[in-house]
């Protein structure tokens, strides 16, 4: 029995992380270090990003090698590791098997997902891409404001659309393999100037901060590792620090943060009088409520945590 504690935590990580074996569990201890890092550094959303992708892509590299190491041992009948109880060796095999394939299934459904995206998605024009929405001529002073806010953040200027419905949102979308902004019409009806300009400031700080190829890679990392739980939470929590980041980066763009705390204000209290009637298939700004489970499964922070942020920038 004494070594039966050793056995079950190698059996924990295996479930966990993906296969590991006891000479290399110094990668197990990396990524522990990685998210407490991840966390630690609270303020610094651009380092937490840096931590937890590091650590999906650890993730990834664990579980391919590991599972190749360990097949290599399979083929040539290496006899169980001496830290495994007697009993604790079939459990593990049979563990190997399964982890063994969740690999292969997760690589190759990210190297579809990637090829998908890539030359199938991103190709699409923006009508094809949300035929539910339609989309109209953005006006003269909306895309003027695109295009200084993207010079002033050293950025290509991305087209400029309008979209007719009465929600209020902003959003960017990859179509015809080039980034473009929207607008609703109820934005514009429910926001300032400055309080609009701030909207668009945060679209172009994601464009700027690179964030689409930051969360695809996440997310092709999540689909990889479908069959390890850590990696769902991980994902999600990239997605809300690069929004942090993109507030941040867009109050430093438009000389402070009071016109984006002023935006997400009046759009919180939109909530109570807009319908949610916006397709799942748009990157807008989440007018959920901040549950305890949104906190930690959601992909969007809620306007709450976001504006006490801000706050603190003042």
């Amino acid at each position: 029995m004494i070594h039966l504690i050793p056995g079950f935590f190698v059996l924990l990580t295996t479930v966990l992380i993906g296969p590991s074996i006891p000479r290399t569990l110094a990668v197990t201890g990396i990524i522990i270090a990685g998210l407490i890092s991840a966390f630690a550094l609270n303020r610094s959303f651009r380092w937490r990003t840096t931590a937890l992708l590091g650590v999906l892509i650890l993730m990834v590299v664990q579980s391919l090698v590991f599972v190749t190491f360990s097949l290599s041992n399979a083929l040539t009948r290496s006899p169980p590791p001496e830290h495994f109880a007697d009993g604790l060796w079939p459990l593990f095999s049979a563990l190997f098997m399964v982890n063994s394939g969740a690999a292969f299934v997760g690589a190759l459904a990210a190297g579809c997902a990637a090829l998908f995206v890539e030359f199938g998605k991103s190709r699409l024009d923006m009508s094809k891409a949300l035929p539910e929405l339609k989309f109209i001529d953005a006006p003269a002073e909306i895309s003027d404001t695109v295009k200084r806010l993207a010079d002033l953040a050293g950025i290509s200027p991305p087209e400029t659309v309008l979209v007719d419905t009465g929600t209020p949102s902003a959003f960017t979308i990859r179509a015809n393999r080039k980034y473009s902004i929207a607008v609703s019409v109820g934005l514009l009806e429910s926001l300032n100037p400055s309080e609009v300009e701030a909207c668009i400031a945060h679209e172009i700080a994601h464009l700027k901060n690179n964030d689409f190829r930051i969360r695809a890679l996440a997310t092709l990392a999540k689909v990889a590792l479908f069959a390890r739980p850590p990696s769902y939470l991980i994902e999600s929590a990239i997605y809300r620090a690069r929004e942090f980041l993109a507030d941040e980066t867009a109050a430093k763009m438009i000389g402070g943060p009071n016109s984006l705390v002023s935006a997400l204000s009046k759009l919180e209290e939109s909530i109570t009088v807009v319908s949610q009637s916006m397709p799942n298939s748009m990157c807008t700004c989440n007018l959920a409520g901040g549950s305890s489970l949104h906190k930690v499964f959601g992909k969007h922070p809620s306007l709450e945590s976001r504006i006490k942020v801000l706050q603190e920038m003042r």
